[in-house]
């Protein structure tokens, strides 16, 4: 799987329980090493947008989402935490095809 443009190979962890993928950036404290250094860093990313407070998704109704003071939403599940944004996902597929004789 890879992420971002140019697109970059990470390691992901899908939520299965939210629309949320998760990723470890450089800047991430207390996490777990990441081995090639496959972390993301979206500053090297043109399509990576933060997603603003003023977002839908960032909804008062959400216990772990909260607007920030800088305009963008932050997120805090109290063993993760982050702010979100939108990024381009790009995956291969390989596929073996099977005749029959």
């Amino acid at each position: 799987m890879a992420i971002g443009t140019p697109a970059t190979q990470t390691y992901t962890a899908f939520d299965t329980l939210s629309p949320f993928t998760w990723l470890q950036v450089p800047e991430c404290q207390h996490c777990f090493s990441v081995v090639g250094g496959a972390s993301f860093d979206p500053q090297n990313s043109s399509s990576f947008t933060v997603v603003s407070s003023v977002d839908p998704i960032c909804s008062p109704s959400d216990p772990f989402l909260t607007p920030s003071s800088n305009g963008s939403c932050l997120y805090d599940g109290g063993v993760s935490s982050g702010f979100l944004g939108t990024e381009v996902l790009s995956y291969s597929c390989n596929v073996l095809c099977l005749r029959s004789c």
